[in-house]
C-alpha cells in the first residue's frame, strides 16, 4: 500500500488501552496515524515514539477538527466496556463521518470463516477458531483462545489469557476476567463479569458478578 493510500486513523481515548493499540497501529504500513481524541487539552502530548510526539488532536465534546478529515477511520481505545459504549454514543451524536476500523495485531491467528464486527480489537497471540462471531467494538485481549462456534456480542471483552470452549455465548457489555476458563456450551448473559482465574461450569445470569472454582454468583452488578 502506497503512502497516499494509507488509511487516516485516530484513536479515541489516550490511556493504557489506547497506547497499546497505538503500538500496533503505528507500525502497520496501511495506516496513517493522525493522533488521539480525548477530553484533554488539544495538542498535549500523549506519548513519544521514535522521537516523534503523538498528541491530542481533538476533544470528544464536538469532534470539530475531525469533521475536516476526509475518509476518516477510528477505533475506541478504552478498556471499560461501558465507557467504550458511552464514547461510541457520544461520537454518533456529533454526526462525523467515520469508518470504524477493526484492529488485528500482527501475531493474532484468526480462522478464515470467523466474523468480526467493526471497531473491535484482536490483540497479540489471540487464536479464534472456526465459525466464531465477534461483535462490534469488542476487545479480545492478549493470549486469549476463543474456540469454535463462539459468539461475543457487541462491547464485550476478555482479559489476557482467557480460554473459551466450543459453542460459548457471551452477552453484550460482559467481561471475562484474566485467565478465566469457560466450558463448552455455556452462556454468559449481558452486563456480567467473570472474575479473574474463574472456571465457568454453568450458565451465568445477566447483571451479575461470578467468581471462583467453580464460578459462583457473588453479587449483582448495576448497569455502568
Amino acid at each position: 500500500m502506497t503512502k497516499t493510500n494509507k488509511k487516516n486513523l485516530v484513536i479515541f481515548g489516550s490511556g493504557f488501552q489506547a497506547k497499546v493499540i497505538f503500538n500496533s497501529v503505528v507500525t502497520n504500513k496501511k495506516y496513517k496515524f493522525l493522533g488521539f481524541v480525548d477530553n484533554k487539552k488539544i495538542n498535549s502530548t500523549v506519548l513519544t515514539f521514535n522521537k516523534k510526539k503523538y498528541k491530542i488532536i481533538d476533544n470528544l465534546i464536538d469532534c470539530k477538527n475531525l469533521k475536516k478529515i476526509k475518509k476518516l477511520n477510528g477505533v475506541i481505545g478504552i478498556g471499560s466496556n461501558f465507557i467504550r459504549k458511552k464514547v461510541f454514543n457520544k461520537i454518533n451524536k456529533t454526526r462525523i463521518k467515520i469508518n470504524w476500523e477493526t484492529i488485528f495485531f500482527k501475531n493474532s491467528n484468526i480462522s478464515e470463516n470467523v466474523k468480526i464486527g467493526n471497531g473491535s480489537v484482536i490483540m497479540g497471540n489471540v487464536f479464534i477458531n472456526n465459525n466464531s462471531i465477534i461483535g462490534s467494538h469488542c476487545i479480545i485481549n492478549s493470549g486469549s483462545l476463543v474456540e469454535h462456534d463462539n459468539s461475543f456480542s457487541d462491547f464485550s471483552s476478555t482479559g489476557p489469557g482467557v480460554i473459551t470452549g466450543g459453542d460459548v455465548s457471551v452477552g453484550d457489555l460482559t467481561h471475562l476476567g484474566m485467565g478465566s476458563i469457560i466450558l463448552n456450551g455455556k452462556k454468559i448473559y449481558s452486563n456480567s463479569v467473570i472474575g479473574a482465574g474463574s472456571l465457568v461450569t454453568k450458565n451465568c445470569k445477566s447483571y451479575s458478578v461470578y467468581y471462583g472454582l467453580p464460578a459462583r454468583k457473588i453479587k449483582n452488578r448495576k448497569f455502568n
